[in-house]
C-alpha cells in the first residue's frame, strides 16, 4: 500500500502557514457577517426561521477557529475548509433572505 504524505517545510514554510492562517479568519470575518445580515434582514420582516440559526451555527464553528495550520500541509486544508465553510454560511443565507422577503409581498388582485 502506498501512501501520499504532504509535509510542509523549507524557507517558504512559515509564510504559506500565516497566510493561510490569515485567509481563514479573514474568510471568517466574511462568514460571520454574511450571517449577521441574514438574520438582521430576516428580524427587519419579522421572519426569523432556522435557516439564520442554521447559518450563525456554522459561523460559529468555522474552520478559523478550530482547524490548525501548524502541521502537515501548510494550512492548505484550513484554506479550502474555510472557503467550503463561507459558501454553506452563505447559501443558508440566501435561503433565510428568501425565505424572509418571500412572505413581504403585496397580494395580487
Amino acid at each position: 500500500m502506498t501512501w501520499l504524505v504532504v509535509a510542509c517545510s523549507g524557507p517558504g514554510a512559515m509564510r504559506a502557514i500565516e497566510r493561510n492562517e490569515s485567509f481563514a479568519w479573514i474568510m471568517l470575518g466574511v462568514a460571520a457577517g454574511i450571517a449577521v445580515l441574514a438574520l438582521f434582514i430576516a428580524s427587519m420582516r419579522k421572519r426569523i426561521n432556522r435557516w439564520q440559526w442554521i447559518g450563525l451555527g456554522f459561523a460559529a464553528v468555522h474552520p478559523a477557529i478550530w482547524m490548525g495550520a501548524r502541521s502537515g500541509d501548510c494550512g492548505r486544508m484550513l484554506y479550502t475548509a474555510s472557503i467550503v465553510w463561507t459558501v454553506l454560511v452563505a447559501v443558508f443565507a440566501v435561503f433565510a433572505i428568501a425565505t424572509a422577503l418571500r412572505g413581504s409581498r403585496a397580494p395580487a388582485e
